[in-house]
């Protein structure tokens, strides 16, 4: 059996591991950076009121008269607000960022942000009424454009080769 020597391997296999730490280091920063931008971009959906997406299908559809009116007349908190998902504004406000070196979490911290986000059935006063469906999140390639200038940076910072 014959013994090959590699000049420089010692020193490549040194780089390599700096490089691996660099890029898992990179991950947490990157993935903090990707939650603000989705951040960014779901307030200002909401300022939009669902104009944001791209999909046509995903922009929000008009309150119906039902829903204005209910809000006019409730007895506990009476609104006159026009604004879509805006009743009393804690969907808007009310969501928790979760990061670590696997991922990065948005997620709202209102239970019923689901039934906005995909649409379905609900109960009021006795009531079964349609929820129409009002995309809070953009879908997946828009939500990849969102994210690009983050993975460019990331990308950037983990990988120099000289």
């Amino acid at each position: 059996m014959a013994d090959i020597k590699m000049p420089g391997l010692k020193n490549f296999a040194k780089k390599l591991k700096a490089t691996e730490k660099k890029i898992v280091s990179g991950k947490k920063v990157f993935h903090a950076e990707g939650v603000v931008l989705y951040e960014r971009w779901v307030k200002k959906n909401f300022d939009a009121q669902g104009k944001n997406h791209k999909i046509g299908s995903f922009k929000w559809k008009k309150l119906s008269k039902m829903t204005l009116e209910i809000r006019r007349t409730r007895k506990k908190s009476p609104n006159t607000s026009k604004n879509i998902l805006m009743d009393n504004g804690q969907l808007k406000q009310r969501w928790f960022r979760r990061i670590s070196d696997k991922d990065g979490r948005f997620t709202s911290g209102q239970n019923y942000s689901s039934l906005h986000e995909n649409g379905g059935w609900s109960y009021l006063n006795g009531r079964k009424f349609r929820v129409p469906q009002r995309k809070i999140f953009p879908n997946k390639t828009q939500g990849q454009e969102i994210i690009r200038p983050a993975l460019k940076r990331y990308a950037k910072n983990s990988f120099r080769f000289k």
